[in-house]
């Protein structure tokens, strides 16, 4: 699926002007993609500075904060970390999430800037494409697909539902500029599904109304995949679009042993 909100602006071509036509596009769409963006640390938060406060990685001093910056988020594929089952060094997919979604006040904005996309050569889907989707589109969808049993999930999920660390926190929350009905923020953890699945099994309701936002949240009818390059760097809304990614493939063998993926990314939250 496409939409303007990913349509790249050059910021080598726009120059000094890149700032205000950016502002522009975010406020119309939530969300801005921009191509050939230099790849420096300050220019990066510099830039990002001017959609909010860059937060602190919640892991700074380890291998997943940038040596550079403790509000980059550095995600590269690593062995030992992803042993580890560390978020930002594994291989494999990432299903659709918020950024710091156990953080109050929701933090405004995500930023993610591609350094190195890395291997290419795989089958779509092989490649670590980005995915998004907003979710003002997967709750409409949600409500033409289960009708009134979709509009009872959507007050289930504005309640107050148990989350993995034990606190009670509503996955959908009103928005004081929401534009209609269905434009509200979503807090969404990577493994909240999974979590209420296997966990605490006495909120049912909550746990089937959950299940199926994120089904419809990955329905390719609302899923907007990107396969980002070099330079490119992505600004969204973190109340109104999740992100994600298609498989990437960690390591390969060679003649010599097993060669690392270098894709590299930096990600920073905004307040």
């Amino acid at each position: 699926m496409t939409n303007a909100a990913f349509d790249a602006l050059d910021a080598t071509a726009l120059g000094e002007r890149l700032l205000p036509v950016a502002r522009e596009r975010f406020l119309t769409h939530r969300a801005v993609r921009i191509s050939n963006f230099a790849a420096d640390v300050s220019a990066f938060i510099e830039f990002v500075e001017h959609w909010g406060r860059p937060l602190r990685y919640y892991a700074a001093n380890t291998i997943g904060a940038h040596p550079d910056h403790a509000a980059i988020h550095h995600v590269r594929y690593e062995q030992a970390a992803a042993a580890r089952g560390e978020l930002h060094a594994l291989d494999g997919p990432l299903s659709l999430h918020s950024a710091q979604t156990m953080r109050d006040p929701r933090p405004a904005c995500f930023a993610m800037l591609m350094i190195d996309p890395g291997w290419l050569d795989g089958s779509p889907g092989q490649n670590g494409e980005s995915i998004f989707v907003e979710w003002r589109a997967v709750l409409v969808e949600l409500v033409l697909r289960f009708g009134r049993d979709g509009e009872s999930m959507v007050r289930t999920l504005k309640s107050p539902i148990l989350f993995p660390d034990g606190t009670r926190r509503s996955v959908l929350y009103d928005l004081p500029d929401a534009q209609g009905c269905f434009d509200h923020g979503v807090r969404m953890k990577y493994d909240l599904v999974e979590a209420l699945r296997t966990g605490d099994t006495s909120d049912r309701e909550a746990a089937r109304a959950l299940e199926a936002l994120h089904e419809v949240a990955h329905d390719e009818a609302v899923v907007r995949q990107i396969r980002l390059g070099v330079n490119e760097l992505v600004i969204i809304d973190n109340d109104r679009w999740a992100h994600g990614r298609r498989s990437v493939r960690g390591e390969r063998p060679t003649t010599n042993g097993r060669l690392v993926n270098p894709r590299e990314l930096w990600s920073v939250t905004l307040a």
